[in-house]
């Protein structure tokens, strides 16, 4: 995941080609200070994805443009809700909309 913090345009911006491989390219309007373009990432792939922010945590990158996070859902559906917002960024405008037959994982605890 490609973070481009500050940005005028908020949303996920398709794919781009890394040194290591294609990354998805995220956008938030927020400034890279104290987590807050982090946690506006992660927001942002989570309204994308139609699943609560809570589940999309980054787990390497926090002080970094380039980030890995970790969503929880169903990894056949994630995958393919991601493959589609990829092939075609203008779907991810970030609205918490979840995709058709999408089931959140249950939480730990029962709630």
């Amino acid at each position: 995941m490609k973070a481009q913090p500050r940005a005028r345009r908020a949303g996920l911006q398709g794919l781009f080609e890394a040194a290591d491989g294609p990354r998805l390219r995220v956008a938030v309007n927020e400034a890279p200070e104290d987590g807050r373009a982090s946690r506006a990432v992660c927001a942002a792939v989570a309204a994308a994805l139609g699943m609560p922010p809570s589940r999309v945590v980054v787990t390497q990158g926090a002080s970094s443009r380039e980030k890995t996070l970790r969503l929880e859902g169903d990894p056949a559906l994630l995958v393919g809700r991601l493959e589609a917002l990829a092939r075609n960024p203008g779907t991810g405008k970030c609205r918490p909309t979840a995709p058709k037959g999408f089931e959140p994982a249950p939480r730990p605890g029962g709630s």
